[in-house]
């Protein structure tokens, strides 16, 4: 029992630190994104010079670390499912409600403006 709520303790100050991370990983992209919208409004550049295509490369590559944080929090809230309940499979933690919480999650995040 004592192993049990020590590693549901750990995993839950790691589940804590992932969302932190997905946090300030989302809040840097869409502010990169409004910078990026605005310079090229204001007609700083053109959507074609590199600035822009750098700084949407950058968005790109914060999206992507945002999705690996996210199934990395979701690995982890299955796996304190999994401590709850005393279960030893994982595919127990996978209802179709969560399977789709999950994919609806990373489809919304996935959307970012593409470089080029």
């Amino acid at each position: 029992l004592s192993h049990r709520l020590g590693r549901r303790k750990i995993l839950f100050e790691k589940r804590k630190k992932i969302s932190d991370y997905a946090l300030v990983m989302g809040m840097f992209g869409i502010i990169t994104m409004v910078i990026e919208n605005e310079l090229s409004s204001a007609g700083v550049y053109n959507k074609e010079d590199l600035m822009s295509t750098g700084l949407k490369t950058l968005i790109s590559i914060s999206t992507v670390v945002l999705l690996v944080l996210i199934v990395a929090y979701h690995m982890l809230e299955i796996q304190l499912f999994m401590i709850d309940n005393c279960a030893d499979d994982w595919r127990i933690a996978m209802t179709w409600q969560r399977m789709m919480q999950i994919g609806m999650e990373l489809l919304v995040c996935a959307v970012h403006p593409i470089p080029g």
